[in-house]
């Protein structure tokens, strides 16, 4: 039997390889796998303006609490804690 592929796309956010620019902005390693298998990688500059700055500023600031690598369900938690931190 052949399995079947993934319907699901899979996002991950590299906490490990993301970092603070000397500017402010939020450096962020980002690589994904759609359901055909396609895969890509990216680097994501968040300046101070772009709106989930904070969030993305708050992650890295205690990425200790955090898996090197993160999902879009991981993602989804940390933000519900930062806005229940931040309020």
């Amino acid at each position: 039997m052949v399995p079947m592929a993934s319907t699901k796309k899979s996002t991950r956010y590299w906490l490990a390889k993301s970092q603070m620019a000397d500017d402010g902005a939020v450096i962020l390693h980002v690589s994904s796998r759609d359901p055909a298998e396609a895969r890509w990688g990216s680097v994501r500059r968040c300046a101070p303006e772009f709106p989930g700055y904070g969030f993305w500023r708050w992650v890295l600031e205690h990425r200790q609490r955090w898996p090197d690598s993160v999902s879009e369900d991981e993602v989804s938690r940390m933000q519900r804690e930062y806005e229940e931190t931040t309020g």
